[in-house]
């Protein structure tokens, strides 16, 4: 089983519909919204260009199509826990702190152990970013839960209908566990324009997340065509650090002349 993601494109809102109005998707996403497809392009559209707005200001999200053997059958996104209001105030938890959503879509595809698997990997490669990594699934929604344990997540708090569960990212932390280096493939190596699609998000999370230590800002780049992308990355020397071929930082270098 080959399990893939798809940046989330606005092809793929008439699958979004589907799934959405589907009654095992139905029974835990927006149970009060009757999905159209005017509102799955009203809502969408700003996450196919990577961003969704909070009190008229534009936060990162990434969205995108889980695929196993190339065939779509969910969907799953990831963002900055704290950059959007939840049910309830996240208080006593890390700082560098991700969320994510996630939905098997084809119900054929359930029970099948695929949920956990795509959150593990889906979190390997594009949730490295952050320390930690958060979800509250409802207190009934056992399947969810066993299959966030799987994935690696502790409870770590239980209220009144969800339970808190977290994530501690082993790759923000390599530094620290010596013994784990051996068992992980560490790779250096100079990016060029064929790995923009890799580089894009994690050039503009951390424009997002940290805008003191760049020139240009999350806003004015998150409008950028993929053509700047490319030819940033030929512009200047980027070099990218990858373990087991999930980019984990980036170091810059580049001529004052």
């Amino acid at each position: 089983m080959n399990i893939t993601f798809t940046p989330l494109t606005e092809s793929h809102f008439p699958l979004l519909l589907k799934w959405l109005e589907a009654p095992h998707v139905k029974t835990w996403w927006d149970q009060t919204v009757q999905w159209t497809p005017e509102l799955i392009r009203e809502k969408y559209t700003d996450y196919v260009k990577g961003c969704r707005l909070e009190n008229g200001i534009a936060k990162m999200i990434k969205a995108y199509i889980i695929c196993v053997n190339k065939v779509p059958i969910g969907y799953i996104q990831v963002y900055n826990a704290y950059d959007f209001a939840r049910s309830k105030p996240l208080t006593g938890l890390p700082s560098s702190l991700a969320a994510f959503d996630v939905l098997i879509g084809e119900k054929a595809y359930l029970k099948q152990g695929i949920g956990s698997e795509a959150i593990a990997q889906f979190l390997k490669e594009y949730g490295t970013s952050y320390t930690h990594v958060f979800a509250d699934p409802k207190n009934t929604n056992l399947a969810a839960i066993r299959a966030y344990e799987k994935a690696g997540f502790k409870k770590i708090n239980r209220l009144s209908d969800e339970v808190w569960m977290v994530l501690e990212q082993p790759f923000m932390n390599i530094h620290f566990e010596k013994a784990n280096i051996s068992h992980m493939d560490i790779k250096i190596k100079m990016l060029t324009k064929e790995d923009w699609k890799t580089w894009k998000p994690f050039r503009l999370e951390a424009l997002e997340n940290s805008p003191e230590n760049f020139g240009s800002s999350y806003e004015e780049e998150l409008d950028w065509p993929d053509s700047n992308f490319k030819n940033a990355l030929t512009k200047s020397d980027i070099f990218g650090v990858f373990i087991d071929s999930s980019l984990v930082s980036c170091a810059g270098f580049y001529s004052l002349q």
